[in-house]
């Protein structure tokens, strides 16, 4: 277990972390870990800006086993928290890529838009319209979270707006009522946006992972 505590703990000192804890998940033995931040951390985990008025917010990492030189893993628990947080589809994911995805997303019938590119970059609002079409476009999320291009994942409906002129940014108001997601730098973590209850572990726990799944708990020193 000492191995799997040095996993979670990668987070360098400057990070403004309160505390950790790991969830060890059933099913695929899922490596969960919690970590909570305070908004002057923003600058740090992300590469594009974040305007939102909320104080705290929670990470969320994922891991395949509880060794060292395990690779993140986020399929299920990604599948798990926009399924529980959510009500129904469809919902939005923003990616910014440097590869062009437009001939994959058709063949795939997935309705998208383009809505900015420059030489290198193009940005992409994929509708979702169900798990089939979430599953077939994750890795488009992992791609642009790999390489801490803009990404975010929102209910179709709400509050998140991006506005476009030199530069991506996501506004992510305290009136969401649905959490959005977006990963830090290099798919080291899954931060939620939205309204400071669901920074609280509880919420997480019972609300978006689900009692029933957590087994066992360890506090990461």
């Amino acid at each position: 277990m000492s191995q799997h505590y040095l996993l979670c703990s990668t987070i360098p000192k400057d990070y403004n972390v309160q505390k950790g804890k790991c969830y060890f998940l059933w099913g695929e033995i899922l490596y969960v870990s919690i970590y909570q931040y305070k908004r002057s951390s923003l600058d740090s985990l992300f590469n594009f800006p974040i305007k939102t008025s909320q104080n705290n917010f929670i990470e969320l990492s994922s891991y395949r086993s509880n060794d060292v030189s395990s690779e993140y893993y986020y399929d299920n628990m990604l599948t798990k928290l926009i399924e529980s947080s959510n009500d129904s589809y469809p919902i939005k994911l923003y990616v910014e890529l440097y590869q062009e995805i437009d001939e994959e997303l058709l063949n795939n019938k997935i309705n998208f838009m383009v809505l900015c590119e420059s030489y290198e970059k193009k940005l992409y609002c994929l509708n979702i319209c169900n798990r089939d079409e979430l599953k077939s476009s994750l890795k488009f999320f992992y791609q642009s979270g790999m390489d801490s291009l803009f990404n975010t994942i929102t209910k179709s409906d709400q509050k998140v707006h991006i506005t476009i002129k030199n530069q991506i940014v996501l506004f992510a108001d305290q009136d969401l009522e649905i959490p959005c997601f977006s990963f830090t730098h290099d798919l080291q973590g899954l931060i939620l946006f939205g309204q400071e209850k669901w920074t609280s572990e509880d919420f997480v726990k019972k609300e978006l992972l689900g009692d029933s799944l957590v087994i066992e708990e360890v506090d990461i020193l």
